[in-house]
């Protein structure tokens, strides 16, 4: 009995500690280190090899070596209420690295197209953070069956951040990140139809203004968003600590005085 009360006090006092050192760490900002997106089917299943990545050609060789890097599409974005792109070029302006503060961020995602998009086209968005690079922590699939684009994509054959296949996508479109709740509100990613001129071919004069594209690409871009939602951990607050320590103290304190009568 007093081994069992023991165990009781002990285990209530590594959750309130837990609790404790859960809540210090909840300030800690999450940030957004890169994204991809990649063609797939309606299942989240790679397809088609439309592939777009914020890594610049220094952090692919970096990330490819001894291996050549892939020659990839890069993606931009943009902040849509500021109106400034974040990232720009094909080298290390390419990457990004956003702190996210608890709030709502809805960034505008620029792509150079690479052909047309075929009918029931889907696509996942893949988003790494704290510097990750082997494994997504959030994965939305966007298309016809989630028009949305926050239905979680969990398929083992997706694309990893160089686009070579085989790469389980994250299967969670909201996850605890540096003591945050970040939640993957929405996505979505289409080929422009060229209707409105060259305000759909934006990507070239900005980010790729060179051979063989120094007039333009002549073809309209992949233009989409996605919105996430940032919000802090619910732990207990410090306050409460000494009073879930103080209650299991007093449940011992209470039963061995009984047992001793």
């Amino acid at each position: 009995m007093i081994r069992n009360l023991r165990n009781t006090l002990a285990a209530s006092t590594f959750a309130a500690l837990s609790a404790l050192a859960a809540h210090s760490g909840a300030h800690a900002a999450p940030t957004l280190t890169a994204a991809s997106v990649f063609s797939t089917n309606s299942e989240g299943n790679n397809w088609n090899g439309l592939f777009w990545n914020t890594l610049g050609k220094p952090q692919e060789a970096a990330l490819s070596s001894p291996n050549p890097a892939p020659d990839r599409w890069n993606l931009y974005l943009r902040d849509p209420v500021g109106g400034g792109f974040v990232n720009r070029g094909n080298d290390t302006e390419t990457s990004i690295a956003l702190t996210l503060a608890p709030g709502t961020y809805t960034y505008a995602l620029y792509g150079e197209s690479t052909g047309p998009m075929p009918a029931e086209q889907h696509f996942v968005l893949n988003l790494y953070f704290g510097g990750a690079t082997a494994a997504p922590a959030l994965s939305g699939l966007f298309g016809s069956t989630c028009p949305t684009g926050n239905c979680p994509a969990g398929h083992p054959n997706g694309l990893d951040l160089l686009g070579s296949s085989g790469a389980p996508e994250a299967g969670a479109v909201s996850r605890l990140v540096d003591g945050m709740t970040v939640t993957l509100s929405s996505f979505d990613w289409v080929r422009r139809s060229g209707t409105a001129g060259a305000q759909d071919d934006v990507v070239w004069p900005h980010w790729a203004n060179d051979a063989p594209y120094s007039n333009g690409s002549g073809t309209p871009d992949y233009i989409g968003q996605f919105t996430l939602t940032v919000s802090a951990a619910a732990v207990p607050e410090p306050a409460t600590i000494p009073m879930l320590l103080g209650g299991a103290l007093a449940v011992y304190v209470t039963s061995r005085r009984r047992r001793m009568r």
